[in-house]
């Protein structure tokens, strides 16, 4: 490729790349905070509205299926830019950018085909986001960020110490 076609061929279809990549990551992470704050301010209401909301640990299942929606809600927000991204690797529309692409496969085979696929690719992006978000918010209990407790020192709701015949942390430490 780069002696066909030049050191400028390697970066073929980078503007449709973050055309794609750019929004996708706003919206899913911006679609994740508001639903977490919201699961959050439901799980202590005596924090509504408060910055130290982000202390507030919320459940594994609860934060796997916020990131699963957040996923699936971005994954289909940018889906058209997703099919064009794909073409151009397959070498259509090559000298299109993203926007006159869209347009083209909008006007040549009709608006449907720029969301076919949609849903196999939302269970791919919700199994992948749903855990993404996990690790991120354990990760964030076990360093104790805002003043969360790990899930170990919360002996109510994880029994593996008791089972293992450790006692759970005091809170201050």
């Amino acid at each position: 490729v780069l002696r066909e076609e030049g050191p400028l061929a390697l970066y073929a279809g980078l503007l449709t790349t973050l055309a794609g990549v750019l929004p996708f990551n706003a919206l899913k992470l911006a679609a994740y905070d508001r639903l977490r704050t919201k699961a959050a301010t439901l799980q202590d209401p005596a924090r509504n509205g408060r910055p130290d909301l982000d202390a507030t640990s919320v459940p594994v299942p609860l934060v796997a299926a916020i990131g699963a929606a957040s996923g699936c809600f971005a994954a289909t927000s940018c889906f058209p830019i997703e099919v064009v991204r794909r073409r151009q690797m397959a070498g259509e529309f090559v000298g299109l950018g993203p926007l006159s692409a869209v347009v083209a496969i909008a006007r040549t085979e009709g608006a449907r085909a720029l969301t076919q696929g949609v849903g196999l690719n939302c269970v791919k992006v919700a199994m992948s986001n749903s855990l993404g978000f996990v690790f991120y918010e354990l990760a964030m209990d076990v360093l104790r960020v805002n003043g969360r407790q790990p899930p170990w020192a919360r002996s109510d709701r994880f029994p593996l110490p008791s089972l293992l015949g450790l006692k759970p942390a005091v809170s201050g430490e």
